[in-house]
């Protein structure tokens, strides 16, 4: 499952545990609530707090679920609060279409870091706050369900109730941190830990041929102090921990399939080496655990360099509304109020290879490209230039020097 992640750089970056008072969101708004209804949780009811944006994916597509969920549980103390830090009327355009049964909280420049005392650095997050006031469990959407909310209508901390709470369910505590962990509220000053995910448990998943396999990844978070990745494969640890692209990697050797939990904690010291640190320790224990170098090299790759010309400002389209919005996929790129950086984004992620923006234009712009293209393992370059050259760029197949995270196995 995807996430739209900010990295966090701020020297503190764990919310509230469980247990801990809920504390205010500086909102500036109530959209969708009763008319004089105060800035903060509402006295008495369970709150499901949700943080999102319209632009980010993950966010809108649990709304379906969190709809239902309100639906389930309208008419019993229970209320469904969604913050975001964007304007009102970009909000109020999003819900014309795409409606959303809760209060949308207006959180302008509040809802990521050391802004929002939940700090959070990457959305969907929700939080789910007692009758009484006190956060009962923090998590992805997808993963709540309606018995988390039934536990504290009765007076039980969804999360804190439970004895262990096992990296399958979603619960999503501190970047880096095991939710057992966690839930005794203890954070470790340091800690890696890669373990193999259980298939053979009762309850677990099982495939079309009736054999048993390890659950999906309910949440992905990383920062340059941690990584949480419960049931991820290697290779998706790698893309999240170097924080790059799939185009960007080289394997020198066979990765495992199998699916892991990875945890990684770092103390907030390591902040003055940036993400090197974490790199560096993931590094040693993919090492340790798999017989696997991975690293970082220079080397000369073939890529595409994106360019203007003369044509590229009269056929790129400015757009005066406040939306934005982008999708790829392997035959068509659609882009509102984006960079040419999200464009070669989408080009790189069509093409199969490294994609350079040299345009050296930083506007904003709205596009939209279609090419024939069969799927992602037969890219279509001349398709794909040909599109780009209707909105004034030129894509060139060039061989350059680029960073690159090279795989290989340890030598005996």
């Amino acid at each position: 499952m995807a996430l739209c992640v900010l990295d966090a750089r701020a020297e503190s970056f764990q919310g509230p545990d469980v247990g801990d008072a809920a504390p205010s969101v500086r909102m500036s708004k109530w959209l969708q609530a009763p008319g004089r209804t105060p800035l903060g949780w509402p006295a008495g009811k369970v709150v499901v707090l949700e943080f999102w944006s319209t632009w980010c994916g993950p966010c809108v597509g649990a709304i379906p679920h969190l709809n239902s969920l309100a639906e389930q549980f309208k008419g019993r103390p229970v209320q469904f609060i969604a913050i975001t830090d964007e304007k009102e009327s970009v909000v109020e355009a999003f819900l014309t279409k795409t409606p959303v049964k809760a209060w949308i909280g207006l959180a302008v420049n509040s809802i990521f870091g050391e802004a929002n005392p939940y700090r959070v650095y990457a959305i969907p997050h929700t939080v789910i706050v007692d009758a009484n006031g006190r956060v009962a469990a923090v998590m992805n959407p997808t993963a709540l369900d309606s018995a988390e909310i039934e536990l504290c209508l009765a007076g039980k901390s969804a999360q804190a109730s439970l004895p262990e709470v096992s990296d399958d369910t979603g619960k999503c505590p501190p970047i880096g941190v095991v939710p057992s962990q966690s839930l005794i509220g203890r954070t470790p000053m340091f800690q890696v830990m890669i373990r193999p995910v259980l298939t053979n448990q009762p309850g677990a998943s099982r495939n079309s041929a009736g054999q048993p396999q390890a659950p999906q990844i309910y949440y992905s978070s990383r920062s340059d102090l941690g990584l949480s990745m419960p049931g991820g494969r290697l290779k998706e640890a790698i893309l999240s921990v170097f924080n790059t692209r799939q185009t960007r990697l080289a394997f020198e050797a066979k990765l495992p399939n199998d699916r892991y939990d990875f945890y990684i904690s770092l103390a907030p010291r390591n902040l003055l080496h940036g993400g090197h640190m974490l790199e560096t320790v993931f590094s040693q224990a993919v090492e340790a655990t798999f017989g696997l170098i991975v690293r970082r090299e220079t080397r000369s790759v073939d890529s595409f360099v994106l360019r203007a010309n003369a044509s590229t400002g009269e056929r790129l389209a400015r757009d005066s509304g406040d939306r934005k919005d982008e999708s790829y996929t392997f035959n068509e790129i659609t882009g509102i109020n984006r960079s040419l950086d999200s464009l070669a984004e989408g080009v790189e992620n069509a093409m199969g290879k490294p994609v350079l923006n040299e345009t050296g234009i930083t506007n904003l712009y709205s596009f939209h490209l279609r090419w024939d293209q069969k799927d992602f393992k037969h890219p279509n370059s001349d398709g794909m230039t040909a599109a780009l050259k209707e909105i004034g760029l030129q894509l060139a197949p060039e061989k350059r020097p680029l960073d690159i995270i090279v795989v290989r196995a340890v030598s005996e």
